[in-house]
């Protein structure tokens, strides 16, 4: 099987719009360019908060970078792929989610999302795109989605290993037991 040009053009982006970035910068640049890729008005990578709660780190939207925001997963497309499955909503999904209020606000037609799994098969969080067209099922675009999947995947459990070395290396355990001591004092 060869790529096609539209194929290459979305990993192009992909590796092009995250390379030189980590952290929030690599998040927002990842959603940035896949609503490009998968031409699409809105994306976002989300986490846990809570039982039954996520959060975006990074959402995108046809205006652009937009707030954080969060909700409760119950009711809504979401729900399905926190259980561990990808989920597509061709057409209709806001018909298919009445509780799920913002999906009608924006004129929501279609939804993909695919959870995050760290390599031991813990669930990060996940990652979704949707639009007010129809969104098809095409395995070319699929393919490009989960390629950005992967990659938000990684740089999650990159990060949550930076946080735990972090946690680990002594000053810094000693610094933080220093400042949540009770007899410590503030300069």
């Amino acid at each position: 099987m060869h790529a096609t040009a539209d194929e290459l053009v979305a990993l192009r982006a992909i590796v092009e719009g995250t390379a030189g970035a980590v952290g929030d910068e690599f998040f927002q640049s990842l959603v940035k360019h896949l609503a490009s890729a998968m031409g699409v008005g809105y994306a976002f990578i989300a986490e846990f908060c809570g039982p039954q709660r996520v959060r975006t780190i990074a959402y995108w939207t046809p205006n652009g970078i937009a707030r954080n925001v969060e909700w409760n997963l119950p009711g809504t497309p979401c729900a399905e792929v926190v259980e561990g499955k990808l989920c597509h909503h061709p057409i209709g999904v806001a018909r298919q989610f009445p509780d799920d209020k913002p999906l009608a606000q924006l004129g929501v037609e279609s939804y993909l999302g695919v959870p995050l799994l760290a390599p031991d098969g813990r669930h990060l969080g996940h990652l979704a795109v949707f639009d007010p067209k129809p969104m098809p099922d095409e395995p070319r675009k699929l393919f490009t989605f989960r390629i950005f999947a992967a990659r938000a995947a990684a740089e999650q459990e990159r990060l949550r290993m930076d946080g735990a070395l972090r946690e680990s290396e002594p000053d810094t355990a000693i610094s933080t037991r220093k400042r949540r001591s009770p007899t410590s004092t503030r300069t």
